[in-house]
């Protein structure tokens, strides 16, 4: 237990980021729940990911009016500069390659409308959760520059820095199984190194959990928001 507030990504969205009536680009959508989540709060909302089975996952599913989804890469953003009110990297920035992380937010930048935002929300390296995924895959090196390329930026004449916010946020499943599932959608290619450590995981994964007032396993994630606005 930490001193760290307790907050659900969707309070904090509610807070810090627009929805009704805004265009908003979710980069590194995978399966599309943030996309959906603007949507039915009024926005014109559109998912980017470079994995072909991410967007058909995401396609599949019940969308609301307003979703949509697009194969493409941050990096190479496939929109004409200043298309969006907001652009929302959530959890996805430390996926992009280290070499790539300061081309993928300069893009960003670029879609964005005159004092458009653009929300960063990265995971950090630290807690239960984290030490869980670790052996699976090891990400410290990647959020490290992720949070370093966000400093960077700050540094840009071309936006300015408006927030950052240190929080943590509640992750609950309802088994081991289902967090299997949770862990493997963001990276197909986990699955080998699980079929080696999924034996030694599982004792570990209900020992390191709480239990929410539902009786999920409940993990607190610490994680920073960014904040941004793109200079007029």
């Amino acid at each position: 237990m930490t001193d760290t507030p307790l907050r659900k990504h969707s309070e904090v969205f509610s807070d810090y980021l627009p929805m009704a009536e805004r265009r908003i680009l979710d980069v590194g959508c995978g399966e599309g729940a943030l996309v959906r989540h603007f949507a039915c709060k009024g926005a014109e909302a559109v998912g980017l990911d470079p994995l072909p089975q991410a967007i058909e996952r995401a396609e599949a599913q019940d969308n609301p009016p307003g979703a949509s989804f697009v194969l493409g890469s941050g990096e190479e953003i496939p929109f004409p500069d200043n298309k969006f009110d907001s652009v929302c990297f959530f959890n996805s920035l430390h996926h992009v390659p280290t070499a790539s992380m300061d081309r993928a937010l300069a893009e960003a930048v670029r879609v964005l409308q005159p004092d458009g935002l653009l929300y960063v929300l990265e995971p950090l390296a630290k807690g239960a959760y984290f030490d869980l995924v670790r052996c699976i895959e090891d990400e410290t090196e990647v959020r490290r520059d992720a949070i370093e390329a966000l400093d960077r930026l700050a540094a840009i004449p071309t936006v300015k820095a408006l927030e950052e916010l240190v929080y943590d946020a509640p992750y609950s499943y309802e088994s081991f199984e289902d967090w299997e599932r949770a862990v493997l959608s963001v990276d197909p290619t986990r699955a080998a190194r699980m079929d080696v450590h999924r034996h030694s995981l599982r004792p570990r994964f209900g020992q390191s959990a709480e239990r929410d007032d539902k009786g999920r396993f409940l993990f607190r994630v610490p994680s920073r928001l960014t904040l941004f606005a793109k200079r007029a």
